[in-house]
């Protein structure tokens, strides 16, 4: 399986930094879009080869969707090659990321900015752009 820094690869790699969460046996993405999941699905489908499940989940009255990539190599490999920790309180940049080239760059951005960034317009022409950690 070939783990390349490709532009789909590189927002796949933010997705999972921004909503993921690694166990040892999968990958899950938690968000609040089924769309946004399956399109994710499609991704890991084009780029990986793994067809992950998306699904929904009430809890408290809410509902949520939670994408299923079942490979015990690819979560063995986001966390020793992507640095991807079990837990996110010490999250780092992939160090395969600080080398790669300014558009994968944007790419990783753009994912992790579609799973936890926020646009915020204020009044005049200020703006603020934020990722929660």
């Amino acid at each position: 399986m070939s783990y390349a820094l490709t532009r789909q690869f590189s927002y796949l790699l933010g997705v999972i930094y921004g909503d993921g969460n690694l166990t040892k046996g999968e990958i899950r993405i938690f968000n609040n879009s089924h769309i946004f999941l399956e399109e994710v699905a499609n991704i890991f489908k084009l780029t990986l080869g793994i067809c992950p499940r998306v699904y929904t989940c009430l809890q408290r009255g809410h509902i949520y969707y939670i994408l299923r990539a079942y490979s015990t190599n690819l979560a063995r490999t986001f966390s020793s090659r992507f640095n991807f920790p079990r837990n996110k309180r010490n999250l780092e940049l992939p160090k395969n990321l600080t080398m790669a080239s300014s558009l994968n760059k944007r790419y990783f951005i753009a994912g992790l900015f579609d799973t936890d960034g926020t646009v915020f317009l204020g009044k005049g022409k200020s703006t603020s752009n934020h990722i929660s950690a």
